[in-house]
């Protein structure tokens, strides 16, 4: 994992990492999962799975990484894995919130909300994206939190329909505030990362 969980990763060989790693776990439509050392990890590749254009790990007790590889001076004070939350990683990097769904989502899946950003130069302008399923009781606190100051702001159909994810800045200092002292489930990062979330609830609007 220490030469897998670093920017270095992204571009290598597919073949290369399973030297690491050992076999993937699973294979689908260009999406491979490992786990390793107590970490579990999914790799895109692309369309041939050749080289990875990005990694995606679980924060598990299990898995408690160093930062500072992966993100250099910009780790601050978060020194592992299990230190990172959503305030940490947006002081150093900024970022926008989005989410799958806040309210009426239904019980077909557990939806999360993400923080998305784009890092320096110095980080080679790689993307990371924090996300946390609407599960434990801080994250729905602070989704719910987030949700109420929209609806009092716009309107409930706002937040049903998740236009949110159309403009994220303008309410993203409530939603900063409400995340930074949760604690994300997953850390993805590389390039073209995408907010597909916007797609089909912006064209509502």
């Amino acid at each position: 994992m220490a030469q897998l969980f670093t920017l270095d990763v992204l571009g290598m060989n597919l073949a290369y990492v399973e030297k690491l790693a050992g076999p993937a776990m699973r294979s689908h439509l260009h999406q491979h999962t490992f786990r390793a050392e107590g970490c579990e990890f999914t790799l895109t590749t692309d369309a041939y799975d050749k080289a990875v254009q990005d990694m995606e790990v679980q924060i598990t007790p299990s898995c408690n990484l160093p930062l500072e590889p992966l993100l250099g001076s910009f780790a601050g004070p978060a020194q592992r894995l299990q230190d990172l939350n959503f305030g940490t990683l947006q002081h150093a990097l900024g970022g926008m919130f989005y989410a799958d769904c806040l309210t009426l989502c239904g019980n077909a899946y557990d939806p999360s909300v993400y923080m998305h950003t784009e890092g320096p130069r110095a980080l080679g302008f790689v993307e990371f994206q924090l996300s946390a399923q609407l599960v434990d009781d801080a994250t729905i606190q602070a989704a719910h939190h987030w949700a109420q100051s929209m609806q009092a702001g716009d309107s409930e159909d706002y937040v049903i329909d998740t236009r949110f994810n159309c403009e994220p800045q303008k309410y993203n200092e409530v939603a900063s505030k409400a995340f930074a002292p949760v604690r994300p489930h997953r850390l993805r990062f590389g390039h073209d990362l995408g907010t597909d979330r916007q797609d089909s609830s912006c064209q509502k609007s």
